[in-house]
């Protein structure tokens, strides 16, 4: 199967034209995810997948992969089919969160500082405590007592963005609190893998376009190794070796896909400003010539 999905046209005339906003990305976002039905893929590879074959800059691979990372992690915590995050970097001198009984419930007060896609959030997943007392709670972006501001332009994935939220005792029912704090190690596996897979579906879709099959074959044969690791994710002894291949394989798609990403002026400013995305996720990766 192809990164589109094997009932998908891969030709040059299925490319997105330049998606220049997250707001335009995100469009696309839900039309190439959303099904007809109002739900998003029950696999959450296909999900990043999707997105990341629409992606023409390194803002939109990290979301797509993003997305789907949160929902393999939480899907508890996540009501609809729009946007989430995963709201876990403590306010930069603002209060920790808390949860504090109400009701039968819970009170959620404190902020958080790194908020990824905040201007389209429809709900978050908030980290709060740490070590074996750690829980997450989910929370519509839209409830009572959160507030999402976007205080400047990052430096990093410039086009994406990068808010504080803040909870003003958002009101919070049992049932959207998981007291599992496993999940957030699973979360250090599915963010790279997904994003990995995203990176690997947005090469595949350009060398499909350009006649480039020995690219999208390296990129295929990434994709189909990904797809095995979402099963293994709470298995230490199994997911870390299988990120190390998948970033061997990556960094292959990416040597041999030079010339495409030099061909793409938005894919190719991308790849300069935002190049040390390779570097978090541990994939080598050149920058393509001019």
């Amino acid at each position: 199967m192809s990164a589109a999905g094997s009932d998908q046209d891969t030709s040059g005339d299925a490319l997105p034209d330049v998606l220049p906003d997250e707001s335009t990305f995100h469009s696309a976002w839900r039309a190439a995810c959303i099904a007809a039905s109002g739900d998003l893929p029950a696999d959450e590879a296909e999900l990043a997948l999707a997105a990341g074959a629409l992606a023409d800059r390194l803002a939109w691979v990290f979301l797509s992969g993003y997305q789907a990372a949160v929902r393999r992690c939480f899907p508890e915590l996540i009501s609809g089919a729009g946007w989430t995050c995963l709201a876990a970097a403590e306010g930069r001198g603002g209060p920790a969160c808390e949860l504090s009984a109400s009701d039968g419930g819970f009170l959620l007060s404190g902020e958080k500082s790194w908020i990824a896609g905040a201007g389209a959030l429809q709900s978050l997943v908030v980290s709060v405590g740490e070590g074996d007392a750690r829980c997450f709670v989910g929370v519509e972006a839209s409830a009572s007592g959160v507030s999402i501001d976007l205080p400047r332009t990052p430096d990093f994935l410039s086009e994406m963005t990068q808010g504080v939220a803040r909870f003003d005792e958002v009101q919070v029912a049992a049932a959207r609190v998981l007291g599992e704090p496993a999940r957030g190690l699973w979360f250090r596996g599915a963010e790279p893998l997904y994003v990995m897979l995203a990176l690997n579906a947005c090469l595949q879709s350009r060398a499909l376009a350009a006649g480039r099959s020995d690219v999208s074959a390296l990129a295929e044969e990434a994709i189909d190794h990904g797809r095995t690791l979402p099963a293994v994710l709470d298995q230490k002894a199994a997911i870390l070796p299988g990120l190390a291949e998948l970033r061997v394989l990556t960094a292959r798609t990416l040597a041999a896909s030079s010339e495409l990403v030099a061909g793409s002026p938005t894919l190719a400013a991308s790849w300069q400003a935002d190049a040390r995305l390779f570097a978090m996720f541990g994939v080598a990766a050149e920058a393509p010539e001019a």
